[in-house]
């Protein structure tokens, strides 16, 4: 079962969406560069604490590897800061309070849900789950943070199940506060049902800030290094040049600056046609439909009584595999979206006798228009048609 969260990609966008594409390719290198020596784990190693918080309260464990032990003494809740700063007494007093430590939130922290997908999506599976959570948290996106872990779906084997625990960012931000003025050494935060689990929700890890601040380090050093080597070669391409005005004459020197000039203009010439090529790229990639688009569409033309069993999608050609309570409605429905056009049938309607419902085949060329499209309520019937 894979496990991810979107702390890695909080903490490393920022402004990043406002700074230019090679500004943020430089970002993620010196990122990744940095990530070389941090640690894959996202919870402490070595013997470190975990602070369960139930719906009775905290309960506290010393944890190492697979062996965990309960701390007594250690009770209440964590909402104020008075209850850190009571927390690391405790912890000083019990020649703790140098020990790293892991939060674990109680259920009624999160909220936790669980999707299902064609696992066709699972190269763009976390901006279709930030799309969904924008539809399904009660708060603002911009404030959730998410974890989320994908299998097998035990029905469908083109299908994968996606279980997701977001928290509003608000409740993290207050233990990261309470923490640090209490000189707490919090490592990372994470939900789930038992304190002994070694594969938990990580809603937020300190290795994300260890990176950005070794990635400012590793670019600030190759930032005087490349400032150093500029200047020396700066120096020595003057050294040089005044040599070579003193050996050569006003003749030679001429006949140099201009074959220099002639490369200097086949290189524009050749940068312009790259250029004029890049765009056409662009401009042909921007025409064509990507993937989220498509389930978007989807998703709001689609109504309840049918789900999806399968899509193909060749250049703007779509064919659609499900099944319906009403297949011969589809074809309106989907050309009244105004993304599909020319929808058709491929083959005959069947009766599949398992669920009472019609079994088609329906390919759509795929159009994207100008238009705001009626947004129906997305509920759990809609859910249903993502299937």
């Amino acid at each position: 079962m894979a496990v991810a969260t979107n702390a890695t990609m909080l903490e490393r966008d920022g402004s990043a969406a406002k700074r230019p594409i090679a500004g943020r390719f430089v970002s993620d290198w010196l990122l990744d560069l940095a990530a070389l020596a941090q640690s894959r784990s996202s919870v402490p190693r070595g013997r470190y604490i975990v602070l369960w918080q139930t719906a009775d309260g905290v309960r506290a464990f010393v944890k190492r590897g697979r062996k965990i032990k309960a701390l007594d003494g250690i009770d209440g809740r964590l909402d104020t800061a008075a209850d850190w700063t009571r927390l690391s007494a405790i912890l000083a007093s019990l020649k703790m309070k140098k020990l790293p430590v892991a939060v674990r939130l109680a259920d009624d922290q999160v909220l936790a849900k669980t999707l299902t997908f064609p696992s066709a999506v699972q190269d763009v599976l976390e901006p279709v789950i930030t799309n969904q959570l924008r539809r399904l948290m009660p708060w603002p996106q911009a404030e959730t943070q998410f974890a989320f872990k994908t299998g097998p779906h035990s029905g469908a084997p083109d299908m994968i199940t996606v279980s997701i625990v977001a928290v509003r960012r608000r409740a993290l931000d207050s233990i990261v506060t309470g923490a640090a003025k209490a000189g707490i050494d919090l490592q990372c935060i994470d939900h789930d049902a038992a304190p002994d689990a070694s594969d938990a929700f990580v809603l937020m890890s300190a290795s994300g800030k260890n990176i950005v601040k070794r990635a400012s380090v590793i670019g600030w050093l190759l930032g005087c290094l490349m400032l150093v080597s500029l200047s020396v070669g700066a120096i020595g391409y003057l050294e040089w040049l005044h040599v070579r005005q003193s050996d050569q004459g006003l003749s030679a020197q001429i006949l140099g600056l201009k074959k220099r000039l002639a490369q200097h203009e086949q290189h524009l010439s050749a940068g312009a046609a790259a250029m004029e090529l890049r765009q056409r790229l662009v401009e042909r990639r921007l025409q064509e439909p990507a993937a989220v688009q498509i389930i978007d569409a989807l998703t709001h033309a689609i109504p309840d009584h049918t789900f999806l069993t399968g899509l193909e999608l060749e250049g703007r050609r779509l064919v659609m595999r499900g099944l319906s309570g009403d297949a011969a409605s589809l074809i309106h429905v989907l050309e009244r979206s105004g993304t599909f056009q020319h929808v058709r049938f491929t083959g005959p309607t069947t009766r599949d006798h398992s669920s009472g419902k019609e079994r088609f085949m329906i390919a759509a060329d795929i159009s994207f228009r100008k238009h705001t499209p009626h947004r129906k309520r997305i509920g759990a019937s809609s859910q249903e048609a993502l299937r």
